[in-house]
């Protein structure tokens, strides 16, 4: 009789769990309006932006925790970004060099970058330093520029414009390519706010999400006074430009579930909460399911032989 009992316990805290993370998933929603309430926000400048070169340098970032080198096909598609755009210089940047780079201008973050728990926040929050004090273009080391970069930053409407980033999906802005002029306002808004993002929000998807990636940077976009001044590529337009070869390398089963079941219904225009207490709801009920099974097959007694 102990083994019924115990799969009843098991039963229940997969049910508590998964209820604690629909909680979660609804109170991130709530937190995200009190963070735009919080956010460090600039006051508006009406003049255009006065940098008026984007520096023409690619960045990478490759910290090498998991191993030394970037994978072939990571490396061929650098090859490829340098060979189509032959008048910019290239720079990966390592752990040490961000490490040095934030040591040397901005000291104040470097505790908040050794206490990230994901090395995914760190290189999230590298590029955010790198293209505030260099300018120029970041790219994913999954990514490749697939057109001369010059041809876009040579368009004369586009001048005007102090950042460049790709619109998200299924929503907002991400960060998978920034195109900046150097000292950009809009990146001093970017990484004055990283420190009141930082957190734990319950799986490790959220965690990276909302703490450096692309929903925390969406959130920044949403309390930048100054969206005028930045240039947000369609979908289209980044195909047109870049190509990424694998994209989310960061994922885990996290990640790829609510991909798989959330985004879904965020691009038919249903909210994050209603989304994802749909995905709660399903694997709770999945949960109740195995749990019934396996109590029914414990309590049937075996035939008599």
């Amino acid at each position: 009789m102990a083994k019924p009992k115990m799969t009843c316990i098991k039963g229940a805290m997969c049910i508590v769990c998964l209820l604690s993370m629909m909680i979660f998933y609804i109170s991130v929603e709530t937190f995200d309006d009190v963070m735009d309430s919080h956010m460090v926000r600039d006051e508006p400048v009406i003049e255009t932006f006065s940098n008026d070169t984007f520096p023409r340098i690619i960045h990478q970032v490759w910290l090498g925790y998991d191993r030394k080198d970037p994978p072939d096909s990571w490396r061929n598609a650098t090859q490829h970004s340098i060979g189509n755009n032959p008048d910019f210089s290239y720079r990966c940047w390592s752990n040490g060099d961000v490490i040095d780079l934030l040591t040397s201008h901005y000291r104040w973050f470097l505790p908040i970058y050794h206490s990230y728990p994901y090395d995914v926040e760190r290189a999230d929050a590298a590029r955010y330093f790198i293209i505030l004090h260099y300018g120029g273009i970041y790219l994913d080391m999954d990514e490749v520029s697939v057109v001369s970069i010059t041809d876009i930053i040579n368009d004369k409407k586009l001048q005007r414009y102090q950042c460049m980033l790709p619109q998200g999906t299924p929503s907002g802005i991400t960060n998978y390519v920034i195109l900046c002029k150097k000292d950009s306002r809009f990146m001093h808004h970017v990484t004055s706010n990283l420190a009141r993002s930082k957190g734990w929000y319950g799986i490790p998807y959220a965690t990276v999400m909302w703490s450096t990636g692309p929903r925390f940077i969406s959130r920044v976009y949403d309390s930048y006074w100054e969206k005028d001044s930045l240039f947000i590529m369609s979908g289209s337009e980044v195909s047109k430009n870049f190509r990424c070869l694998f994209g989310q390398s960061w994922f885990r089963i996290d990640g790829v579930i609510i991909h798989l079941i959330v985004y879904p219904f965020i691009r038919m225009g249903v909210s994050w909460i209603y989304s994802t207490v749909f995905l709660i709801s399903m694997l709770t009920f999945l949960a109740l399911f195995i749990w019934r099974k396996k109590t029914y097959i414990a309590d049937t007694p075996s035939p008599v032989l």
